[in-house]
């Protein structure tokens, strides 16, 4: 049987599904179901026509359908993150989520050149808006703009209408569906320890406890006002016995960075926040005492090492790290997007 004619039988077979449930409500929860299916799997392995060989990924993950007790889990999850997303909205700025405390700047603006980082590149506070991707997913993104909260473009000219641009948005948090994709496809049964540097809203703790089963994760927050919020969301949805919050430069929590062996993650991590020689000084010190397995980041390392010159100042350090697996695209602005990227060390054992 080809695979053109399976499809045809499964599609027959579904409408039969339909057509013996009968009434409206029954068939709409089982094609609801159907699209939450759908979604789970465009999480974790992209969109099949996806075609271009720089979104493909370079590993052996098998294609593996959930079962109903996976769906039902992930129901729970996502509902328990979009509860603590919500209460994270109601203490923080309405829209960009950037607390008074926080020193977020760009870097082609803060170093007076352009940054060498692909898209990053042209982004300042004039063209870019930030939208934490935790807080506000693309449908409440969408509403924002219908209801005049957030703006869509800007006016590259004041007063002339034909320089009218869009706006870039970018986030510093993964949304609920990339940090799907990336622990339930690849660190779903762990026991690693997990530590997320710059954990800033906690996104990724939370996600990593509600999509894996790793038993440690640690998240390392520079801004106290961030670290203190996550505390408090890690009470109140009893998450203390597996998920830490340590406030403070990373460079002062070094037997936190020397245990996690498992996987450490980085969102945006410095860019935003330290100029290019801080930048450099902090990826010097992680390379020398870090010593997970894996390193998950957003922007791809090669691009963040490039930017501050760290692969020419320190280039044996920037070598530890081999084979990179692009997991997942997040938009970051309008027509434009850049990858999560995974490394594994050269050095690491079968994990």
């Amino acid at each position: 049987m080809t695979t053109a004619t399976t499809l045809t039988s499964a599609k027959h077979q579904l409408l039969g599904l339909l057509h013996a449930l009968g009434d409206r409500e029954r068939c709409q929860d089982l094609l609801a179901f159907a699209a939450d299916v759908a979604e789970h799997i465009t999480n974790l392995y992209g969109h099949a026509d996806e075609d271009d060989d720089d979104n493909r990924d370079d590993d052996d993950t098998d294609f593996v359908l959930p079962t109903l007790d996976d769906m039902e889990n992930r129901a729970a999850a996502r509902e328990e993150l979009a509860m603590i997303a919500a209460d994270l909205r109601e203490s923080v700025p309405v829209v960009t989520a950037v607390l008074e405390s926080e020193a977020v700047t760009y870097p082609a603006e803060r170093d007076g050149v352009r940054a060498n980082m692909d898209q990053m590149s042209d982004l300042t506070s004039k063209n870019t808006v930030h939208v934490d991707a935790f807080l506000y997913d693309d449908a409440t993104v969408d509403d924002l703009c219908d209801e005049g909260q957030l703006a869509r473009y800007y006016c590259t000219a004041c007063g002339t209408a034909k320089h009218v641009e869009p706006l870039n948005f970018i986030s510093h948090s993964l949304s609920v569906d990339n940090a799907e994709g990336l622990f339930s496809r690849y660190f779903k049964t762990t026991t690693l320890p997990i530590l997320d540097i710059g954990s800033r809203t906690g996104a990724l703790l939370y996600s990593a406890a509600h999509f894996t089963t790793s038993p440690t994760i640690t998240g390392i927050e520079l801004n106290r006002d961030w670290a203190e919020l996550s505390q408090t969301m890690v009470k109140r949805y009893a998450l203390v016995d597996r998920i830490s919050v340590l406030a403070g430069d990373v460079r002062t929590f070094r037997t936190a960075v020397e245990a996690a062996t498992g996987i450490i993650v980085m969102n945006n991590v410095f860019e935003y926040f330290a100029d290019t020689q801080e930048q450099r000084a902090i990826w010097t010190w992680l390379l020398q005492h870090w010593s997970a397995t894996w390193i998950v980041t957003v922007p791809a390392l090669e691009s963040q090492w490039r930017a501050c010159q760290l692969d020419t100042v320190e280039p044996q350090l920037v070598k530890a790290f081999q084979r990179r697996y692009v997991l997942a695209r997040t938009h970051t602005a309008v027509d434009g997007e850049f990858e999560v990227s995974m490394y594994r060390r050269r050095d690491a054992g079968q994990q």
